[in-house]
């Protein structure tokens, strides 16, 4: 088992972690008396991808795309599911907005099935990142006074916001059956009742001039983190980069919604 392939079902690589060969092999030297290199090599949605033994890229269209993906198969290098493509992945670090922004791009094709006139979003983002700071706390106690450890958790939330706006060219036709057809393609998306209601309305003859709604889109894209989120890096893999990054990703909270408006001609 060199580890060099992806199994084809999307729930065995729910997250991908990169490894080298060396790696693999350090990972594989603990597994008799590590349960954590064990929970890892044996996890049935992580897949553990040798980059190291990875020849013909070519022949499999999903190691293909990760190939030609920039840096995403460095050693190292934990990789998420996209909710909307189980053949589409990130890095961790930029999971949540990768999917926010991804879900906007969908949307937009969308509206354009749908005859509209232009679309804009309002995509807010909000992190908040937990820090726990040691201190030295004094004080009376029963029977005296002393000193104690004083473990304190601060709270730093940060607001982003981004502004986002297609517009189409007059006379989009209405062409509901495609607008069904094009999201049946993406996971998540087919039963979302925002898509459901307006395709019904669509097929139903009943024109809009306007369109206005909110969507948290924390849900989807936390289902396929959470499983990568839950990863605890063998003492075999501390020297990787992904420690660092992985340990600080795992104290933050993220947040995003999308204030979309669509008019139509």
């Amino acid at each position: 088992m060199d580890r060099s392939e992806l199994p084809a079902q999307k729930q065995k690589r729910r997250a991908i972690l990169a490894l080298s060969d060396s790696a693999l092999r350090n990972l594989k030297y603990d597994l008799p008396h590590n349960q954590e290199a064990r929970d890892l090599f044996y996890h049935e949605q992580i897949s553990l991808l040798n980059v190291d033994a990875i020849n013909n890229p070519e022949e499999n269209s999903l190691l293909e795309s990760l190939s030609h993906s920039g840096d995403l198969l460095n050693s190292g290098n934990l990789l998420v599911q996209s909710p909307y493509d189980s053949d589409d992945y990130v890095e961790v670090s930029q999971a949540y907005y990768t999917f926010a922004r991804k879900k906007w791009d969908i949307y937009t094709y969308f509206w354009g099935f749908l005859g509209a006139k232009e679309a804009s979003v309002d995509l807010k983002e909000i992190q908040i990142t937990k820090k726990q700071q040691k201190g030295v706390g004094q004080g009376k106690y029963m029977g005296g006074k002393g000193k104690a450890n004083v473990n304190k958790i601060d709270f730093n939330k940060v607001e982003k916001e981004m502004n986002l706006n297609k517009k189409f060219r007059s006379g989009g036709k209405l062409m509901p059956g495609n607008a069904k057809k094009y999201i049946k393609k993406y996971q998540w998306l087919f039963r979302d009742h925002d898509f459901e209601g307006i395709i019904e309305l669509a097929e139903a003859g009943i024109a809009l001039e306007e369109q206005e709604f909110y969507m948290s889109v924390t849900q989807q894209s936390q289902s396929n983190l959470d499983v990568a989120l839950s990863l605890n890096v063998p003492v075999s893999l501390k020297s990787l980069d992904l420690n660092g990054k992985f340990e600080q990703i795992k104290q933050d909270i993220f947040e995003f919604s999308l204030k979309t408006k669509v008019t139509f001609w």
